[in-house]
């Protein structure tokens, strides 16, 4: 189930879509998830989307808002919302100064 949030970085993934992939209830799904990385696979696939905007904030010019799209956030607000609540600060404190 890693492998798969890792390769969908780039959207939204669904605790239905993981359950129908794992072929297990999302329930179950969740407890075990929880019981090996301390978090919900939801959790966990927005902290690795995160994680990847950071690097592109940090290493590549591209603006924000192609940045959130990138990893599947629809507008610029939601995406600084989520960096900000796992992050703890706003994306462009990672924006190399010039």
């Amino acid at each position: 189930m890693r492998i798969y949030l890792k390769h969908n970085i780039d959207r939204k993934v669904t605790i239905d879509e993981l359950s129908k992939i794992s072929g297990i209830s999302k329930y179950y799904m969740i407890s075990l998830f929880k019981q090996s990385f301390g978090m919900s696979p939801i959790q966990y696939h927005l902290l690795q989307r995160i994680e990847k905007a950071k690097e592109m904030i940090q290493f590549t010019n591209d603006p924000l808002m192609l940045i959130a799209e990138s990893i599947g956030f629809p507008d610029i607000h939601s995406f600084s919302k989520a960096f900000k609540k796992i992050d703890g600060v706003n994306p462009s404190f990672y924006r190399k100064k010039k």
